[in-house]
C-alpha cells in the first residue's frame, strides 16, 4: 500500500518557502542599512559602466600583486588583499547584490579611500622605498627584485585607482540618491 501525502494548499507551500528566501536575506545581508536606487539616469548608468571596469582593473591588480607576494615572498602588507576586497564591494554594487547597490558604493567609497591612502600608500609602498628596500633587491628567492618592483608599480598603480573609483562612486550616489 503507498503511503498518500495530504495536500498542501498553494498558500502554505508559498508561506513555507516566504520564509526560507527572507531567512536567507537576513544571513547574506550585513547588518547596515539598505540604500538602493533602481531609477538610474544617463550619468549613472555610464558612470556605473566606467565603476565596472575600474572593478575589473582593480581585480587585475590584486591578483598580480598577491602572485609578486607569493612568488618573491614579499610579505607585503595584505598582500593584494585590499584591492581584491575593493574589486568585491564594487561588483556587489554593480550586480546589486542583496538589492542594496548604494549601501555598496557607500561601503566601497569608505573602504577605497582607507585603503589607497592607508593600506596601500603610508603602509606598504613608504615602507617598502624606505626601508625594505636593500632588503628585497638583494635578498633570496632569484627574481625577488624583479616581483618588488611590480608590486610596487602596481601599488602606485592600484591606490589612485581606488582614489578614482571612490570618487565615482560617490559621484553616482549623488546622482541617484541626492540625499544620502
Amino acid at each position: 500500500c503507498a503511503r498518500r501525502r495530504p495536500a498542501t494548499s498553494g498558500a502554505m507551500s508559498d508561506e513555507s518557502s516566504g520564509w526560507q528566501m527572507r531567512f536567507c536575506a537576513a544571513i547574506c545581508a550585513p547588518p547596515i542599512p539598505r540604500l538602493r536606487f533602481a531609477h538610474r539616469s544617463s550619468f549613472t548608468v555610464q558612470a556605473m559602466r566606467n565603476f565596472e571596469r575600474g572593478a575589473f582593473a582593480c581585480m587585475g591588480i590584486g591578483i598580480a600583486r598577491a602572485c609578486c607576494n607569493i612568488a618573491g615572498v614579499l610579505e607585503d602588507l595584505m598582500g593584494g588583499g585590499t584591492e581584491l576586497f575593493a574589486a568585491l564591494l564594487a561588483f556587489c554594487a554593480i550586480c546589486d547584490c542583496c538589492a542594496m547597490n548604494a549601501s555598496f558604493l557607500i561601503m566601497f567609497l569608505v573602504w577605497g579611500v582607507i585603503s589607497a591612502v592607508f593600506f596601500d600608500i603610508i603602509f606598504s609602498l613608504v615602507p617598502n622605498l624606505f626601508i625594505n628596500f636593500s632588503l628585497y633587491i638583494t635578498g633570496p628567492p632569484p627574481l625577488r627584485w624583479v616581483y618588488f618592483v611590480l608590486d610596487n608599480l602596481l601599488i602606485a598603480l592600484g591606490a589612485p585607482l581606488q582614489l578614482w573609483m571612490a570618487k565615482l562612486a560617490k559621484s553616482i550616489l549623488d546622482d541617484a540618491l541626492p540625499d544620502w
